[in-house]
């Protein structure tokens, strides 16, 4: 990525977190994956959007984890769970999607890891 195009993805969603701060809302933004879905987008892995979200560096722009794609993507949940705690704001579920618990990932597995 050229700095120029890093300058605009780190400048976007800190507008976006302004805003956010303003009307007491928080913004998250999501981890996708190239191999099925998105192919070609920018911040596919956890660990790219982690950075981006560490790099705005404000409250009111979060992650969100969708697990989904992390497991499409790069397949260690608990590692990328792990790493990017901090800077989450939402977690999703496998298959659907939804609230953690509704899929099919063993999230007591992860919890243990986690702790």
């Amino acid at each position: 990525m050229t700095d120029e195009l890093w300058r605009t993805a780190v400048a976007t969603p800190s507008r976006l977190a302004e805003i956010g701060e303003r009307h007491d809302r928080v913004f998250t933004l999501e981890n996708l994956n190239l191999a099925v879905d998105h192919p070609g987008v920018p911040f596919a892995r956890a660990a790219d959007t982690m950075v981006l979200v560490r790099e705005v560096d404000w409250p009111h722009l979060r992650m969100n984890l969708d697990l989904y794609h992390a497991q499409i993507g790069e397949r260690n949940l608990i590692e990328s769970t792990r790493a990017a705690l901090s800077f989450v704001g939402e977690i999703q579920d496998v298959p659907g999607r939804c609230e953690p618990g509704t899929g099919e990932i063993a999230y007591p597995a992860i919890a243990a890891a986690l702790r």
